[in-house]
């Protein structure tokens, strides 16, 4: 390659750039963050926003609402009943090898608590399910289907830290029979 021509190819990008400095506007560039009344800071109207209270629920919300709990509470009953009869299996199994009779009774026994968990957790789904309804409808009742959720949320709660509990304490026999 000709001398001359082994310059103009490297060159030929610096000459590229030059013209599209040009175009640039002195460094005036578009703030990119967002704006205030996108954030929420300010509004963009300088009336203040009325507030509308919430609409009671209404009759048969109520009567679901209430439904709908009861189901959770009879899924701790059952969950606390059969706690109760999983404690000695888990127990037993604790100073069992893997795999014996002891360990597999202690495995069912928590497979039927995580069962009986079930209408607790039907339940919570159901008030979920019923939670974004009413949002995207805007329909009456935002507040008390709250306020059962919270309740039907700490059973289920409850409920997780036992399993986790109990699994931990199935875990750790595995681990110290091997």
């Amino acid at each position: 390659m000709p001398h001359a021509a082994r310059h103009l190819c490297l060159a030929a990008p610096i000459i590229l750039i030059v013209p599209l400095n040009a175009c640039s506007d002195g460094g005036h560039y578009r703030v990119l963050l967002p704006r205030a009344s996108e954030i929420g800071h300010a509004s963009p109207s300088k009336t203040p926003a009325q507030t509308v209270p919430p609409r009671p629920a209404d009759v048969a919300l109520l009567a679901q609402l209430s439904s709908l709990e009861a189901q959770a509470q009879a899924g701790q009953a059952a969950f606390v009943q059969q706690r109760a009869k999983m404690a000695a299996k888990v127990l037993a199994a604790r100073s069992a090898p893997m795999l014996s009779e002891a360990w597999v009774d202690a495995q069912q026994a928590l497979s039927a608590l995580e069962a009986a968990r079930g209408p607790t957790l039907i339940a919570r789904g159901t008030l979920d399910s019923l939670a974004i309804h009413t949002i995207d409808t805007g329909s009456p009742g935002a507040q008390e289907i709250e306020s059962t959720q919270k309740r039907v949320a700490a059973l289920a709660d409850e409920q997780d830290s036992v399993l986790q509990n109990v699994a931990g304490n199935l875990s750790q026999s595995e681990t110290g029979s091997r």
